[in-house]
């Protein structure tokens, strides 16, 4: 009979762990609604105020994992006051859909929304996991 150091069984106890943990946090992944929708969007009315824009969106979040670039929507330009700009703009970026919502810094309620498609960009293996895992660590 072959004895195996501890240190051999340890390893693929651990290794087991972290292969059933990332399967665990891939299928929740996977299993949560997507809110960034055409639908959502068109819910989202001038006057609403962030709050009930976050209940129908959730919080603002880049769901490409930095894989895309967002052309940002026309301006109704830049109106500075003396407390900075006058308007503030969020973006939700979804795989099929960036929704933008532009917000009254003054009375904090949502002036305007844009929808657009997100073009990806061309990354490396490694810069989209490096892109995923701070995605994961600031949920």
């Amino acid at each position: 009979m072959i004895r195996r150091p501890k240190w051999h069984t340890l390893t693929i106890v651990c290794l087991l762990v972290c292969l059933t943990f990332g399967v665990a946090c891939y299928l929740i992944c996977l299993s949560s609604p997507n809110r960034i929708t055409e639908e959502n969007a068109n819910r989202i009315q001038p006057g609403m105020r962030l709050e009930e824009v976050e209940q129908i969106l959730g919080p603002e979040r880049d769901d490409t994992y930095g894989e895309a670039v967002v052309f940002h929507p026309p301006s109704i330009g830049l109106v500075l006051t003396k407390n900075g700009p006058l308007y503030q703009r969020k973006h939700w970026i979804g795989r099929e859909i960036v929704i933008t919502v532009e917000m009254n810094s003054r009375t904090a309620t949502v002036h305007s929304v844009w929808t657009s498609e997100p073009l990806p960009v061309d990354l490396s293996a490694w810069e989209r996991i490096q892109n995923r895992v701070k995605a994961l660590l600031n949920r």
